[in-house]
This record gives structure tokens, C-alpha cells and sequence, in this order.
């Protein structure tokens, strides 16, 4: 994956794998599919978002990445990515494939603003995320049929700029 995403980002000083997540399952750690709910893992509002984290401690890397925290003298986030791939199946995913919203075609007043937590009982992850609302200007895709070996790259969230692809699972 890294050497494809080179080729999209040559200036890239380094990649940093971060936490992964299970969508669709029961077990433990996994989250239940975001079925026709269009979304943004991240609210794109930084100032937002960092009075957010003051209040609420940070349990995963990513929003401490927003906020600059983890930049240093040489190195900061430009744009952290999401990467969505079948994990169990071996035929092609026919049930609820990811969709896409074309990051051309995002605005602000598409976003709002979704507070939320998951209960983990030794610590609770406090979420500040997206819901989308509907713009007939909104350009969506899909991936039908996607195989284990085919991976989708998306934008969650691009530092100074209003640019990311909203997504979520639709019936298919």
C-alpha cells in the first residue's frame, strides 16, 4: 500500500499507520456496519474539535494528530486517510458496499456536527465526527463487488482545508 501511496503523495516525509477498525461484526471491537447514514469519522472543524478534546481526554491517536499535537519540527499532518477493505469474505461484497462522496462536491454546510461515546467499561472513547446532509451538487460512488485483494484509499480529514469524502455503507 505504502508504495502506491507515494505515488499520490511524493512530498510524504512518512506514512503512520494508526488504529484499525472492524465494521459489520458482532464480536468484540467491532463496530455494526454505518448502513445509509453518510458520515465523517472526524469533524472538520478544528478549533471545534480541539474544545472538544479539552474536555474529553484523548484515547486514540487520530485527534491528537488533528490538533498538531504529535507534529515536530520537520514533520506534520497534512491529510490523514482511511483505507476500507473486505477482511471476511472470499466471494465479492454485494451487501453494503462503501460509498463515497467526491471531495469536490463537500461543504461545510453539508457537515454537522455528531458527539458521541462507546462504553468500553475499563475507559470510555469519546467521538467527535460528521453526519452529511443531503445537496442535490453532492456527487456519490460506490464500489460494487469489491474482492480481499482491492482496498479503497479515501481523504477523512486534510489539514487548512475543507476536503474529505463523507462514506458510509449503503444496501446494496
Amino acid at each position: 500500500v505504502e508504495s502506491h501511496l507515494r505515488k499520490l503523495f511524493p512530498h510524504a516525509v512518512r506514512f503512520v499507520w494508526t488504529s484499525a477498525v472492524a465494521r459489520g461484526g458482532s464480536s468484540l471491537g467491532q463496530q455494526p456496519a454505518a448502513i445509509n447514514t453518510p458520515h465523517l469519522d472526524y469533524f472538520q472543524n478544528e478549533p471545534a474539535t480541539r474544545a472538544f478534546f479539552q474536555k474529553h481526554k484523548l484515547m486514540v491517536a487520530e485527534p491528537s494528530m488533528i490538533l498538531g499535537e504529535l507534529d515536530g519540527d520537520d514533520l506534520e499532518l497534512e491529510t490523514l486517510l482511511g483505507v476500507w477493505k473486505p477482511i471476511r469474505r472470499s466471494a465479492p461484497v454485494t451487501n453494503h458496499p462503501l460509498a463515497l462522496m467526491d471531495a469536490s462536491t463537500f461543504r461545510p454546510e453539508h457537515e454537522r456536527r455528531s458527539e458521541g461515546s462507546i462504553n468500553f467499561i475499563v475507559m470510555t472513547l469519546h467521538l467527535l465526527s460528521s453526519g452529511i446532509l443531503h445537496h442535490p451538487d453532492q456527487r456519490w460512488f460506490y464500489y460494487p463487488d469489491q474482492t480481499t485483494s482491492e482496498a479503497l484509499l479515501f481523504t477523512q480529514y486534510t489539514r487548512g482545508r475543507h476536503f474529505a469524502n463523507p462514506h458510509g455503507a449503503r444496501v446494496g
